[in-house]
């Protein structure tokens, strides 16, 4: 009996993002009462979004340059692009979402206080989301799927945190479809049975020109590296261990400055006082911030900051 063909085809796989497109007002957790349990929590939290009537296609939601390089892998390797969200689960870029607000990092929209209180951790809140939609482990059934020859998974440590035990779950014939971009933070946290399909990449990366930038982007500027200069897509997995380490040989990892720590109120002094200059614009006050003022602050802790005062900016247009 003849073999069955069908096509196959290469899923890219990369987080959601906090900067999101404006749209309706962002459905957010409502703050009533404790849950006794996670899966309370989920069930709380789908129970709220449900109630969004305005949609957003997923990949025209989430913004940042992330996202951009995530998007020109996929269109490289002509691969479907799919988000997991802490808010939403794991959603294709053409799916339907509703605008909305939720992160299991501490910061604006978060309800990592909520998991702390009930004594879980992101793991455990990917798992009772997906029961919550009634799917199990959709990352680990979307890879293992005949129709998938490739899964390139770019995803920052928090993110590896967040899907680790779902991405644990592939069948060892499966695996051998990953190809894995992370920070070293991120490979410490993986799975050791997925270590090996890590790419080797690290801060040597920084010094190329072109694939510079902030280390929340490094797993997707690291994969668009892979398939576009190295041809990725069309390496087996010790070949494409071998390119990737033959690449980065030459280069020497950039020092690393010495940023200062500043208080929320030092930090939001500074940022104030370059608002004009910069035009307000988050990614080139946070570069300013860290490789200008030499000051330490986290992309979450800033974002906090910024929209303070832009809200504070926007107030003051209107009463002027």
């Amino acid at each position: 009996m003849p073999t069955q063909l069908f096509e196959t085809y290469t899923v890219v796989v990369t987080n959601c993002t906090m900067r999101k497109r404006q749209g309706n007002p962002f459905a957010r957790l409502p703050v009533s009462g404790v849950p006794h349990s996670v899966d309370e929590l989920a069930d709380r939290w789908l129970t709220h979004l449900r109630r969004s009537t305005k949609t957003i296609q997923a990949g025209e939601l989430y913004l940042g340059r992330s996202i951009v390089e995530a998007k020109t892998v996929a269109r490289i390797v002509d691969g479907a692009l799919y988000f997991a969200s802490a808010g939403v689960g794991l959603v294709r870029h053409t799916d339907s979402v509703p605008f909305y607000d939720l992160t299991v990092a501490h910061g604006e929209g978060s309800i990592a206080s909520a998991l702390d209180t009930l004594g879980a951790n992101s793991g455990d809140w990917w798992a009772a989301l997906n029961r919550a939609r009634g799917q199990h482990r959709p990352l680990s059934s979307l890879i293992a799927m005949p129709k998938v020859r490739a899964a390139y998974v770019a995803l920052p440590s928090s993110y590896i945190a967040l899907v680790g035990n779902d991405l644990a779950a592939l069948d060892a014939a499966s695996r051998g479809k990953l190809r894995i971009f992370t920070s070293r933070a991120g490979d410490a946290q993986i799975n050791s049975h997925l270590q090996r399909y890590v790419l080797p990449y690290d801060e040597r990366l920084e010094t190329l020109p072109e694939f510079a930038g902030t280390r929340t982007e490094f797993p997707q500027r690291a994969m668009r590296h892979f398939i576009q200069k190295l041809n990725g897509d069309q390496l087996n997995l010790p070949d494409a261990i071998d390119a990737v380490t033959r690449s980065l040989a030459p280069l020497r990892a950039p020092r690393m400055p010495i940023r200062a720590r500043r208080t929320n109120d030092e930090i939001e002094a500074l940022i104030r006082k370059h608002w004009t200059a910069h035009e307000g614009n988050s990614g080139r006050l946070l570069r300013f911030l860290r490789d200008g003022a030499l000051v330490a602050c986290e992309q979450s802790r800033f974002r906090d900051i910024w929209h303070n005062i832009k809200a504070d900016t926007h107030s003051q247009e209107a009463k002027g």
